[in-house]
């Protein structure tokens, strides 16, 4: 091999090289744009967890907001019920009173009737007495001027 066959080697080795270099340049340039899009997409992706765990926390915020006014209702519905059943106790003790008052009320109409009935009794006799007392008066003046005369 003479020289100038070395040096063309050399010089295509060299230009083989030189297009090998540039490809892996064009390749490099080619896997840093694939780098930079999927460090974008991370980025991306990253924004998009962060955004559903702030949702989920305002959504968790929500439903401890909701259990506890759900708390607060069943308090409320359970005083309520105690109420009733207080309310319904005391009706049941007003209904008692009133039939007891009901027949404490017949009882003194019934006692009045009499006591009605015995003063008409009463008066009704006294009546009697003062007729017979006149009847008697009469009779009694009647005999004196029939004695006076």
């Amino acid at each position: 091999m003479n020289t100038h066959q070395l040096l063309q080697d050399v010089i295509t080795q060299a230009d083989q090289m030189v297009k090998e270099l540039e490809m892996g340049r064009v390749m490099n340039r080619q896997l840093q744009e694939n780098l930079e899009a999927c460090r974008q997409e991370v980025k991306n992706t990253l924004d998009i967890v962060r955004a559903k765990e702030e949702e989920i926390l305002v959504k968790q915020s929500l439903i401890e907001k909701l259990q506890l006014s759900l708390q607060d209702r069943e308090h409320e519905i359970n005083r309520l019920k105690l109420e009733k059943t207080e309310v319904v106790r005391r009706k049941e003790e007003l209904e008692a009173n009133i039939e007891e008052l009901s027949k404490s009320y017949d009882e003194l109409k019934n006692d009045f009737d009499t006591l009605k009935n015995q003063m008409q009794s009463l008066r009704d006799e006294i009546e009697k007495a003062e007729k017979a007392k006149k009847s008697r008066h009469k009779k009694k003046s009647g005999d004196e001027e029939e004695s006076k005369s």
